[in-house]
């Protein structure tokens, strides 16, 4: 069994408060292996983007790409001490030497500004239906 779309919501605010669990996440998400295999999108829902302070989708899959590609290498280094690449998970069409970038990525990931609170929800919903 498989799902048809990930929605996945992170706050543009306090982005150093949340992004250490956003990103671990955001990147089990990605090398799910039904999610890997299915090709499933995935929405990055930047929530209360209605704020003056708040930051923009772009600026939040940017700090997500950067946390990623830590990582990414982190997880490579670890592989090494446990007797293979089977932990290392393949989510991006990246070369050696290049920066991570979620539009590599074997899943289609967008990033888009919404609001719970104001009803902006209309990313959401395109996301869903298409």
């Amino acid at each position: 069994m498989g799902c048809a779309d990930a929605a996945f919501a992170t706050l543009c605010l306090c982005l150093s408060l949340s992004v250490c669990t956003t990103k671990s996440f955001l990147f089990e998400v990605l090398k799910h292996p039904s999610v890997l295999r299915d090709r499933v999108p995935v929405l990055i829902a930047c929530n209360k983007s209605e704020r003056m302070n708040a930051f923009s989708p772009e600026f939040v899959k940017k700090r997500l790409e950067k946390e990623i590609e830590v990582l990414l290498s982190t997880q490579g280094d670890l592989s090494d001490t446990v007797g293979g690449a089977e932990g290392n998970a393949n989510i991006a069409s990246t070369k050696e030497g290049q920066a991570f970038k979620v539009s590599d990525c074997y899943s289609k990931v967008t990033a888009a500004a919404v609001s719970a609170s104001k009803g902006t929800i209309k990313p959401i919903r395109q996301f869903i239906t298409s």
